[in-house]
């Protein structure tokens, strides 16, 4: 695992990154004057399934003050809109007055959560507690051959007292050809921010092999870092021979997001591949059950 952190692309020498064809994406408008404004609001990051109040323990910056101002505007009948986490993604919802003194409350607890990441700290979820996300894809023989649809997703946003502006919004779709010893996965991510001002860097994806049923840990690895708009290919492999056994790939989305300072990342894994017997034929193939489709 990664135990330094990499600015830019360094290291690109170990994994060949396709860049994609197309330039950086940016929105229409500008918000440096948020940056300036920290003492009036704070940035968060939040990824799929973690709510508004969840995700704003993890931000520096006025949080308390600032939700408490988003009270009283809900209080009064206006809208306040919030980035919230859902099983799909992440979108802009109209937040309630109980949502927001949810958060308000979790807000007096302000610390490091999972999420968060200083240099040389290891993620306090186990790889093997990641909720399973995408389903099997490629049918092959009374199987599937790969894990598709596999998609990862932080957005960056500026919270004020009249609601939150969604500035950043780095996603990635991933699929997962598993095998006895080295897999391949192939990945597309967009990265969608504000002209000229990218928020998040130094991403990257951290991966694990998850052998037999109960899931051990038989290798792990970071990609290189890439930029956001990029499409590329990685190898994990296992330091066992899993002929007859089980493999699971458990993967972390993570970059800096530079007005926290700190890094943020998205876990997802795979079902489990039942990989082929050594005899009668010699053969690497892993395939998923073909029961495991349509999974978030």
């Amino acid at each position: 695992m990664r135990r330094s952190l990499l600015a830019g692309a360094a290291g690109v020498a170990s994994l060949v990154l396709a860049l994609a064809a197309t330039g950086p994406v940016a929105l229409a408008s500008d918000h440096h004057s948020h940056k300036a404004a920290s003492s009036h609001g704070f940035w968060v990051v939040i990824t799929p399934g973690e709510s508004f109040g969840e995700a704003a323990r993890t931000s520096g910056g006025a949080v308390a003050a600032t939700v408490r101002g988003m009270v009283r505007r809900a209080e009064a009948g206006k809208t306040v809109l919030v980035p919230e986490g859902t099983r799909h993604g992440v979108h802009n919802v109209r937040a309630s007055v109980s949502e927001l003194r949810a958060a308000l409350s979790a807000a007096g607890s302000l610390g490091h959560g999972a999420n968060v990441r200083t240099a040389g700290v290891v993620p306090r979820t186990s790889p093997s507690e990641y909720p399973i996300r995408g389903e099997g894809c490629n049918q092959l023989g009374n199987g599937f051959a790969s894990w598709c649809n596999m998609h990862f997703e932080l957005d960056g946003a500026f919270c004020a007292p009249g609601g939150c502006e969604t500035t950043d919004t780095l996603r990635a779709k991933v699929t997962v050809d598993p095998a006895t010893k080295t897999s391949r996965v192939s990945y597309n991510s967009t990265y969608v921010y504000q002209p000229h001002d990218p928020n998040f860097s130094n991403i990257h994806f951290e991966w694990w092999v998850l052998c037999y049923r109960g899931e051990d840990d038989c290798g792990s690895d970071n990609t290189s870092d890439f930029f956001g708009n990029s499409s590329g290919t990685f190898f994990p492999t296992s330091t066992k021979d899993l002929h007859g056994d089980t493999v699971t790939h458990a993967l972390t989305l993570r970059a800096l997001f530079a007005p926290n300072g700190s890094y943020y990342a998205d876990n997802a894994k795979t079902a489990g591949a039942f990989c082929d017997p050594v005899p009668p034929e010699p053969s690497n193939q892993c395939l998923y059950s073909l029961s495991l489709t349509k999974r978030v």
